[in-house]
């Protein structure tokens, strides 16, 4: 399976979960992408050197390469494994370290040897998909797999000449080989079945997905290690018209989840509900969901609301100053959070987003966009200014969206496939895009 430079969306569930285990294994160096940033910035020949030396971070970065076909190397599966393996093993470098001389007498230089850590295939895998993020413009993703949503940005710029020689980027599961799901016995051993189910997923086999997922679902229980199948399970569920089966398997997974699953499971509990035709339940989990973001946000030390929430044709929201980077050169300034938006509207999220003003340096273009589950749209293009638009102009734009007077300035990307919310770190802040509640989630595992 091979997806586009911009079509990662299939698999970006199964991310999740090799996120919330890889990360929750790393000892994280000094600079934990400095491998990745090998890989993508270093001499490609210079690389090959250091990796036939024995190097653990030169052969984790050539193995990149090789496994994703970048930079001109051809992919070659056997040699990823091989170099992969000798990064593991890490190993020891010399150094010189020179000592001076004392009352005049000669300095001397010595030779310590220091033992380099390995990177260990978890490690490797996060940094994979910190690449991959890098290479789609998955901003959600590369946040939490880079380390940051600084580390992805400061990435952002030495990506920018690199594409695959085909233009196309396998899945980061195609190396995973199919597995009999009765073959595992242990939850603890479930990650390369879920491996198998998320690729399974994204490749259309239904199935398989539901086999693998239901065997980790068994073995599992209600431990948080059988949530994203859960979601996974839920979500074919309500594309085969069963939404109480649905409802059913996400019922142990708390609502919202932490990060990285955040409330998309919340999302998928919509989509069962509208299915059901169950309006009251419907608008209750939404306004449950968005209360939850809003609690989020006001906690968030970065984040300060603007004024008081802003009440009108049945709707209330919250505006907040967020900064935040949302992928490649766009950032978030303000956000207004819809909060409650009567029993039939869907969850909606605005934001004032910037980015650079290529023919002034001293200017920014600003606008104000709308996400929901189903797409977004840029709602005003401001033009170029030195400063933001003020709070209360993007207060009462929003309150005119809200009215059905004011109409959208751009198209919107729909929803495709079984997912339950295109956009779901951008409906729903503060509970997917959050590294502190993410580095707490895997650090209590």
């Amino acid at each position: 399976m091979k997806i586009g430079l911009r079509g990662l969306a299939p698999v970006c569930l199964a991310l999740g979960l090799v996120l919330q285990a890889g990360c929750a294994a790393l000892v994280t160096p000094a600079d934990p992408n400095r491998p990745l940033r090998m890989a993508l910035t270093d001499p490609v020949d210079d690389l090959t050197r250091r990796a036939d030396r024995g190097e653990g971070e030169a052969q984790y970065a050539l193995s990149f390469l090789k496994k994703y076909g970048l930079r001109g190397m051809e992919v070659d599966r056997e040699g990823v494994d091989v170099l992969r393996a000798g990064a593991a093993r890490g190993g020891t470098m010399p150094i010189t370290q020179y000592i001076p001389g004392i009352n005049g007498a000669p300095g001397r230089v010595n030779m310590i040897y220091v033992t380099m850590p390995g990177i260990s295939p978890q490690r490797a895998r996060v940094m994979d998909v910190c690449g991959l993020s890098l290479l789609t413009g998955l901003a959600q993703y590369g946040a939490v797999a880079c380390g940051s949503p600084e580390a992805y940005a400061a990435l952002l710029p030495v990506v920018a000449d690199i594409v695959p020689r085909d233009g196309l980027i396998p899945s980061p599961f195609d190396e995973d080989q199919p597995i009999d799901p009765v073959t595992v016995v242990r939850c603890e051993a479930i990650g390369p079945l879920w491996n198998d189910a998320a690729r399974r997923f994204g490749a259309g086999d239904m199935d398989g997905a539901v086999a693998a997922s239901d065997r980790i679902i068994a073995l599992c229980g209600d431990d948080k290690l059988s949530w994203h199948p859960r979601i996974m399970r839920a979500l074919i569920a309500n594309t085969r018209g069963k939404p109480d089966e649905a409802l059913a398997l996400i019922a142990p997974v708390p609502r919202p989840a932490p990060a990285p699953i955040g409330g998309y499971v919340s999302f998928v509990a919509q989509q069962a509900l509208l299915a059901k035709g169950d309006w009251a339940g419907y608008g209750a989990e939404r306004d449950r969901l968005m209360q939850a973001s809003e609690m989020a946000l006001r906690a968030e030390p970065w984040t300060r609301a603007v004024g008081e929430p802003v009440e009108g044709a049945g709707s209330r929201f919250q505006i907040f100053d967020r900064p935040l980077a949302m992928g490649d050169s766009l950032r978030a300034v303000r956000v207004a959070l819809l909060v409650s938006a009567g029993e039939r509207n869907m969850a909606r999220a605005f934001y004032l987003t910037t980015s650079a003003d290529l023919t002034d340096p001293t200017k920014s273009q600003y606008f104000l966009d709308e996400y929901r589950c189903d797409g977004r749209s840029t709602l005003k293009y401001f033009g170029a200014l030195p400063t933001p638009p003020g709070v209360e102009e993007m207060r009462d734009l929003i309150a005119q969206r809200l009215s059905g007077a004011l109409t959208e300035t751009s198209g919107s990307s729909f929803l495709r496939g079984p997912n339950a919310c295109q956009f779901p770190v951008q409906v729903a802040p503060g509970l997917g895009d959050d590294m502190a509640a993410f580095n707490a989630s895997v650090g209590e595992g």
